[in-house]
C-alpha cells in the first residue's frame, strides 16, 4: 500500500495565502443597492420570513435542505465557517435560488417593545441551479464568528427572475432551516484542529483569493481550494483523502515541533479490530520552510492520501493522534469511512 502525505512544503510553502484572504476579504453580505428592485421584492420576503421565525411565529420546514458546516481559524477572534447547503432537487424547479441567512447568538429574544436584537451575521445572495448526481443542488457560502452557541436561520425560494415573476398570481414558496451551531473557539491556546475535510479534489493557489473567490469558493485551506467530500462511502480501489489544520501548537521561535499518527481499525459486528497503520507525518524544522513561523499567521496543516485497494469491503475508524512534542500534549481526532464491495 503506497501512502502519500499532502507534503508539508507544497501546503504551508504560501500558507499565508489563504489567511491574507480572510484577512483582507472579510465575509459579508452585499448591499441592497447591489440589487435590482425584483430581487429586493424577493429577499425582503425571505427577511420577513426569518423574523417572523425569530418572534416564534414560523416554524422550520421538516424537510427539503439541510446546513452542513465545517470549522477553521479565521482571523481577529473569528471562527471561519464554511457551510454548504444541500438541497432536495426536487423542491427547486427554477433556474435560481434566492438566500437569506442570519446568525444570532443563542437566547436572542425581542425586547419589550417587540423588537429583535440586530443579527451577528447576515448574507443574502442568488444562486444558479446545477444539482450533484441529479439528486442534490449544494451551494456554499460562508460565515464568521467568535466561538460560542448561535441559532443559525436559513430561508431560501426559488426564483423566478425580474419580468417573468411579474406574471405569478400566487406568492413563491419559501423554504425555512433553523440549525443551533456550536462554533469552536480556536483562539483559547489550547491544541485543536480544524474541521476533517474528506477532498473530492484539490486546486493549489499561487496567490490570494479576491473577495469575490472566497465568497464563490469557502473552501480554502493553507495554499490550495478544495472541493470537499459530503459522503464517506468510497469504492473499492478509490483513494481516500483527506487534509485539516492544526491550531495552538507549541513553538521554538515559530517553529512547532509536531507528529501526526494515523492508526486504522475495522469495525465488525464483535467490534473493532486493529487493521493498519501510516508512517507518522512529522511538522517540524526538518520537514517545514525554513520561513515557517507560527507567531507570523502561518498556517500548520496536515492530511494525506490513502489508496484503499487493499482494504476489504466493511466499516473503518481512522485514529489520528496530534502529539504536540514542544508543549508535550496531544489530543484524537476520528475519522469513519465505509469501503463499498465490488
Amino acid at each position: 500500500m503506497s501512502i502519500t502525505s499532502f507534503p508539508a512544503v507544497t501546503l504551508v510553502s504560501a500558507a499565508w495565502i489563504a489567511l491574507s484572504g480572510l484577512a483582507a476579504q472579510p465575509v459579508g453580505a452585499q448591499g441592497v443597492e447591489d440589487f435590482e428592485d425584483w430581487q429586493v421584492d424577493e429577499i425582503r420576503s425571505l427577511v420577513e420570513t426569518v423574523t417572523a421565525a425569530r418572534m416564534g411565529e414560523r416554524a422550520d420546514d421538516v424537510s427539503g435542505f439541510e446546513i452542513v458546516p465545517s470549522y477553521m481559524r479565521g482571523v481577529e477572534g473569528n471562527t471561519y465557517t464554511p457551510f454548504t447547503l444541500v438541497i432536495d432537487s426536487t423542491v427547486i424547479t427554477g433556474p435560481s435560488i434566492a438566500t437569506y441567512l442570519a446568525v444570532t447568538p443563542v437566547g436572542a429574544q425581542p425586547s419589550g417593545d417587540g423588537e429583535l436584537p440586530m443579527a451577528l451575521f447576515e448574507d443574502v445572495f442568488y444562486s444558479t441551479v446545477s444539482t450533484v448526481s441529479g439528486e442534490e443542488i449544494h451551494i456554499a457560502r460562508a460565515l464568521q464568528a467568535p466561538g460560542g452557541e448561535y441559532d443559525v436561520y436559513v430561508a431560501l425560494l426559488n426564483s423566478e427572475g425580474g419580468v417573468e415573476a411579474e406574471g405569478i398570481g400566487s406568492e413563491p414558496t419559501i423554504l425555512l432551516k433553523t440549525e443551533r451551531l456550536t462554533i469552536p473557539d480556536f483562539w483559547n491556546d489550547e491544541l485543536e484542529t480544524s474541521t476533517i475535510f474528506l477532498v473530492e479534489n484539490i486546486e493549489p493557489l499561487t496567490e490570494a483569493p479576491t473577495q469575490e473567490e472566497m465568497i464563490l469558493f469557502p473552501y480554502t485551506i493553507a495554499s490550495a481550494r478544495i472541493a470537499p467530500k459530503f459522503d464517506s462511502n468510497y469504492s473499492a480501489g478509490s483513494t481516500l483523502r483527506f487534509v485539516f489544520q492544526i491550531y495552538n501548537a507549541g513553538h521554538t521561535a515559530g517553529m512547532p515541533n509536531v507528529q501526526v499518527t494515523y492508526d486504522f481499525y475495522q469495525i465488525g459486528t464483535g467490534g473493532e479490530e486493529f487493521f493498519n497503520r501510516t508512517p507518522p507525518q512529522d511538522l517540524n524544522s526538518e520537514t517545514l520552510p525554513a520561513v515557517f513561523n507560527l507567531t507570523e499567521g502561518f498556517q500548520l496543516p496536515a492530511g494525506q492520501q490513502i489508496p484503499l485497494g487493499s482494504f476489504p469491503a466493511g466499516d473503518y475508524r481512522l485514529e489520528m493522534t496530534v502529539i504536540d512534542n514542544e508543549a508535550s500534549t496531544e489530543i484524537t481526532k476520528d475519522l469513519l469511512f465505509t469501503v463499498e464491495g465490488n
